[in-house]
């Protein structure tokens, strides 16, 4: 400290302070509210106002909130990142060819020329890393006679949602994974049937050609989404526009109903017209289509013992798909599959009665194994959940789960295994995959 008395003095910079781009789309007013902002910041924003389309609601690409979202002038709380939000538009049909709404297909039905209106789209929140960015267009669908419900799909509805998510892929750094697209539906009450989703062949199209990873139709009991390889199948083997079905199979044989009893089964088909008929598209030649059924089991059944079933064209005999699983968390069965018709719950009565599981908490998934005959119990009624699991108990549940043929392992590469071991083919196995 020197001698002589000394003032200092403290001056102090202004932090900078990080902004956002927030970009307003299909905004017809003079002042739309876009530019840059810092997070949490309330913007306020503006879509107009546009002749012969009625304003139809605000969605946006990623995170922030709106004060609310169906007034044209509103306030937008801005996030933490780059973000864009859509003004979205209804047209008001004349009463001519086309019938404009949400789903973005009003001049897909005849004389109208008038410019469609903007999709209605929005992303899906990420259930796992590394997966694609998933767009949903929401789609509201008409019902006929019946009960059936049906709608266009077209070349823009589609292009719209792709772009969408494209642009938000972009904007988040998330172009690795690709996207994939969704149909969310809102059907009528009480639809009886999905009577067609016909995908025009310029959405069918632009699904294949912008390499879409898989595209999902939603909002009935049924849920079906195609990988980008059965998309292209479709797109190879069709002819013109594509139609997608869905209704209840009700009447069953007798073989069927032992393994379906009462539960769902639906008729699902793919098809296309060719000289005014429909010609099936029912092999997606190693494409695959994941099909969701809604189901609630009944309180005497084993969840593991519920199977995803196959029923034969003519309503005949019913075949339990290995690999289905029953989601308990949804409430749903999950069938992967490459050939598409009819598809069902069925059930497997269990074969051992285990008394040493029914307040275990692993039960449900014991159920699933026993039902696979990835593992048995030891004993007709114990199963022993709490015994330790040998290595060569686990790499023959992987075996038996993996499909192994026991027959084309018939060495014995190890001193410690017994020759007649049931284990021993599947360690052969795993020993000349190098899984162990």
């Amino acid at each position: 400290m020197p001698s002589n008395p000394v003032t200092i003095t403290a001056t102090y910079k202004d932090e900078p302070i990080e902004t956002y781009t927030l970009t307003v789309k299909d905004s017809y007013a003079e002042n739309s509210g876009a530019g840059k902002y810092a997070a949490g910041t309330k913007v306020s924003i503006h879509a107009g106002s546009r002749n012969n389309y009625s304003f139809a609601g605000w969605t946006t690409s990623g995170q922030g909130s709106f004060t609310n979202a169906n007034s044209a002038s509103t306030t937008f709380i801005m996030p933490n990142s780059n973000t864009t939000v859509t003004a979205n538009w209804k047209y008001n049909s004349g009463g001519g060819g086309s019938t404009g709404g949400g789903g973005g297909y009003g001049s897909s039905f005849g004389g109208s020329s008038t410019e469609s209106p903007t999709t209605q789209t929005t992303i899906l929140p990420e259930k796992k890393p590394d997966q694609p960015v998933t767009v949903a267009a929401l789609v509201t669908v008409t019902a006929e006679e019946k009960g059936h419900a049906n709608t266009i799909i077209s070349h823009k509805l589609i292009t719209d949602a792709i772009n969408k998510a494209q642009s938000y892929a972009k904007e988040q750094g998330k172009t690795k994974n690709g996207i994939s697209t969704e149909l969310s539906l809102t059907l009528p009450k009480d639809t009886g049937s999905l009577g067609g989703i016909t995908l025009t062949q310029g959405a069918l199209d632009k699904l294949v050609n912008t390499g879409v990873k898989s595209f999902k139709i939603n909002g009935y009991p049924v849920t079906i989404s195609f990988d980008e390889k059965a998309l292209e199948e479709i797109n190879n083997q069709r002819e013109g526009n594509v139609t997608i079905e869905i209704k209840p199979v009700q009447d069953l044989n007798t073989a069927a109903e032992k393994v379906i009893g009462k539960r769902p089964v639906y008729n699902i088909t793919i098809s296309y017209l060719k000289d005014g008929k429909p010609i099936l598209i029912s092999d997606l030649n190693g494409g695959i289509a994941t099909i969701t059924i809604q189901y609630k089991p009944d309180k005497n059944e084993a969840v593991g013992y519920l199977y995803g079933a196959y029923v034969n064209e003519r309503g005949g005999n019913a075949n339990l798909i290995d690999g289905s699983a029953y989601d308990i968390n949804e409430g749903e069965m999950i069938i992967s599959t490459s050939y598409i018709l009819n598809h069902g719950v069925g059930y497997k009565e269990p074969s051992s009665k285990f008394i040493d599981i029914e307040n275990h908490w692993a039960k449900e998934s014991i159920d699933y194994v026993v039902a696979r005959a990835l593992l048995t119990g030891t004993s007709e009624t114990t199963f022993a959940p709490n015994m330790a699991m040998t290595r060569g108990m686990l790499v023959t549940a992987l075996g038996r789960l993996a499909g192994v043929d026991e027959k084309a392992y018939d060495t014995n590469s190890f001193i410690d295994v017994n020759v007649d071991s049931p284990f021993r083919p599947y360690i052969e196995w795993a020993y000349k995959k190098r899984y162990c």
